[in-house]
């Protein structure tokens, strides 16, 4: 989701000022215009991030190919925000691996749990020496969301017709949605729960 604000941003600026901008990384300085870059994002984004069912959360993160290729449902977030970056029956893809890999639950796990990286017990008072879940270092490893669903549910509306939506599968959420936060008397939404 980052590199699609990071693509609204350059694409914003390059409608007000198109001047050129340089970015250093090490030794090497490269010049662009805003435009520029934001065609270089648009243009390499599929071939980036897509790995064949789902867009990939990273991309030569450094922490190896095993975290760049997972699953994780913020990229419902990137194609609600930049959906041009996005092949359309790709896109469908994904939200269909998507739903089958998160869908049961009110939230969203941000890795599966068949993950080596999944961790869903969040706690920032831990200060041990377990490098996983110190400090609340495991926040981004599973602890569940529930703004990644909205997300999910908003691209959906966006790709599909109505008569392809599924109500049920929106109507099941809503339904669970709603006697979740009755019956837990809770009047806001948690960022975990």
């Amino acid at each position: 989701e980052l590199v699609s604000l990071c693509y609204l941003t350059v694409t914003w600026l390059a409608k007000l000022d198109n001047r050129t901008i340089g970015i250093t990384t090490g030794t090497r300085t490269v010049s662009h215009s805003y435009g520029t870059w934001s065609r270089l994002i648009e243009g390499n984004f599929e071939g980036a991030f897509w790995n064949g069912y789902y867009y990939g959360d990273t991309h030569g993160s450094g922490a190896g190919r095993q975290r760049d290729t997972q699953c994780r449902p913020n990229q419902a977030l990137a194609m609600v925000i930049a959906p041009d970056l996005f092949d359309q029956d790709k896109m469908r893809t994904a939200l269909l691996t998507m739903k089958m890999s998160y869908w049961d639950r009110l939230a969203w796990q941000r890795y599966p749990q068949k993950t080596n990286f999944y961790n869903p017990y969040y706690d920032n008072n831990n200060d041990t020496d377990d490098y996983h879940t110190s400090n609340g270092f495991n926040y981004h490893q599973g602890p569940e969301w529930v703004w990644c669903k909205g997300f999910y549910l908003r691209a959906v509306l966006l790709n599909y017709s109505q008569q392809e939506i599924e109500k049920k599968d929106l109507s099941a959420f809503e339904d669970r949605f709603t006697k979740t936060f009755d019956s837990a008397q809770i009047y806001d939404i948690q960022k975990s729960l």
